[in-house]
């Protein structure tokens, strides 16, 4: 049996964090999401009881008194602006919260925004994210040099061999999003261990877009498909061919159950929450060729062709241009039957199964 959350008093919450939970924090509301892309919450006090959850998660120090210790070291800058290629990272200092007093954009030049609250230490990463600096004159050596770029690149794409890159093959966490605010190139993205890409640098520029192309990305929901196409930054938008993720997302599972009338069965709907984010980050995969999306069986046959034609993320896959397979499938990798529903998708994106 899970353990019960202790029940905390205003007042138990105000000493623990140091502040009035009814204070003004309106510089929260420009940044809709933690870094785990959990909305943050718009009442003053789940906001406060998600604070206490991750300070307990972070294992700060606490007093005598059982008083909270923070750190005593934070990030000196006010504001910041990193930019790549026309997509903007914009860190700023908040002031309104203990444990997230700072806050982060970006704005992409297709016209997306995503906004995030940090911690120190997520700021602190960004920061010192290492950032992309091409350097063509970079020695290859005396034999690669010698060579037309056309003749490396052929031997690059060569020696790459076809993989599959998922969660579990690469630890327990994703490519830290906080670091890839700071960088949104994609560079250093950890794509694979290949001895290739680690070489140096002008190699590495030169062969990722392959390693990208060769590489098949295995998903878990919308929630990972975001933070990865995030985190793989421009090269990987541009050079990914093949992703595989089921159309559900934690946050938003979280929050439709969190909404739930406590009386009644909870059944999950079609997901809304970073389902449109998600399609309008896929748009940019301008080499996207295959897709496997999975779906839950019991709750595709209760899909209404109202709720799901109306879908904004659903409607915008119609926009991925290129795309060759479209594979709906099951949580066991089965082929979805023929419904409503996945006919209605296979003409939206004109995509074969």
């Amino acid at each position: 049996m899970a353990k019960r959350r202790p029940a905390h008093t205003t007042q138990q919450l105000e000493r623990k964090l140091g502040y009035d939970i009814n204070h003004d924090i309106s510089g929260f509301e420009s940044a809709a999401y933690y870094i785990d892309l959990r909305p943050v919450p718009q009442d003053k006090h789940s906001r406060v009881q998600r604070e206490l959850d991750e300070q307990t998660r972070c294992e700060f120090p606490v007093s005598d008194d059982g008083d909270i210790l923070f750190e005593n070291t934070k990030p000196s800058f006010q504001s910041e602006v990193v930019d790549y290629d026309g997509n903007t990272t914009t860190l700023k200092r908040t002031n309104h919260s203990r444990m997230y007093p700072f806050a982060a954009s970006i704005d992409y030049n297709f016209r997306l925004r995503f906004s995030f609250l940090l911690t120190s230490v997520e700021a602190s990463r960004a920061l010192s994210a290492p950032k992309l600096i091409y350097n063509p004159t970079s020695d290859l050596g005396p034999i690669f040099s010698s060579l037309p770029a056309e003749i490396r690149q052929k031997i690059f794409y060569s020696v790459i061999p076809s993989g599959i890159w998922e969660r579990q093959e690469h630890g327990v966490c994703l490519p830290n999003l906080a670091e890839s605010l700071g960088d949104q190139s994609g560079f250093f993205f950890p794509l694979c261990q290949l001895p290739l890409l680690r070489t140096c640098k002008q190699i590495r520029f030169e062969s990722l877009a392959f390693a990208y192309q060769k590489t098949m990305f295995r998903l878990d929901d919308i929630d990972e498909a975001i933070q990865v196409l995030i985190a793989a930054g421009q090269v990987g938008r541009q050079n990914i061919t093949a992703l595989e993720f089921s159309w559900s997302s934690r946050s938003d599972l979280e929050r439709q159950a969190s909404n739930a009338p406590a009386d009644r069965e909870f059944v999950p709907a079609l997901v809304t929450l970073h389902a449109e984010e998600c399609s309008i980050l896929l748009e940019q995969c301008r080499n996207l060729k295959h897709l496997r999306l999975q779906f839950d069986e019991d709750l595709v046959d209760a899909f209404l062709p109202e709720v799901y034609e109306a879908n904004e993320g659903l409607r915008r896959l119609q926009h991925i241009r290129g795309l060759q397979k479209l594979d709906i499938i099951d949580a066991a990798g089965e082929p979805l039957k023929r419904t409503q529903f996945v006919q209605w998708l296979r003409e939206l994106t004109s995509a074969p199964g």
